[in-house]
């Protein structure tokens, strides 16, 4: 669990100079990755929630900076990516994708709303009971440099085009039952195909647990 309000940042992530919470340290496109270590044993189900703010232009699975097709060890989105390893390869547990804007605009990046408001699908290993999505932007353009002050996958204020991402219950909270029991140490990472100057998201905290 890490609430950066109590906390300082885990090492691979930086603490926001204008908010309390941790975004990417990489500069560029890329992830930036927190080992959460579950010291329970093998495992057969995953639940957590993060609570995050919009940083800039994110542009949720419209990765148009990662070749494609894009693979879940690189920035598939910009937002969080929970993962676990499993006979050494990441196995996808559930992802949080920020959008650019709430109000489809189809002259300005369409393909950056979320899936629900009519952009990018999610790549195949991130099914469609496992993810969540929403923008912070009211707008219909982006602002670089800019905080947005609506929390990302709260379940509240989604808006014009985004309303329908609002409707899964239980948000921003998830549980995912896996296919076999595991004894791994979970992944939480910070992605995004641009740079820090451009989107990143601030997570404010997240909690995860196994059982």
């Amino acid at each position: 669990m890490l609430d950066y309000k109590n906390q300082r940042c885990p090492s691979a992530w930086k603490p926001f100079v204008i908010k309390k919470a941790c975004g990417r340290r990489v500069s560029g496109s890329g992830c930036s990755s927190v080992i959460v270590p579950t010291e329970s044993g093998a495992f057969r189900q995953i639940c957590g929630r993060v609570r995050a703010f919009q940083w800039g232009t994110p542009n949720a699975f419209a990765a148009y900076f990662v070749p494609a097709p894009a693979t879940i060890d690189g920035p598939y989105v910009d937002g969080i990516s929970i993962t676990y390893f499993d006979e050494g390869k990441r196995q996808h547990v559930f992802t949080y994708a920020a959008a650019l804007m709430e109000q489809y605009n189809p002259t300005h990046h369409p393909r950056s709303m979320c899936p629900c408001a009519g952009g990018d699908q999610p790549p195949l290993f991130v099914r469609s009971a496992d993810y969540y999505c929403e923008s912070g932007n009211p707008d219909t353009s982006g602002y670089e440099n800019h905080l947005f002050c609506d929390p990302l996958w709260d379940g509240k204020e989604c808006r014009y085009s985004e309303e329908s991402c609002c409707q899964p219950p239980n948000q921003p909270w998830f549980c995912k039952d896996l296919w076999k029991r595991v004894s791994s140490d979970l992944e939480i990472r910070i992605c995004s195909d641009e740079g820090i100057d451009n989107e990143d998201i601030a997570v404010e905290s997240y909690e995860l647990y196994v059982r």
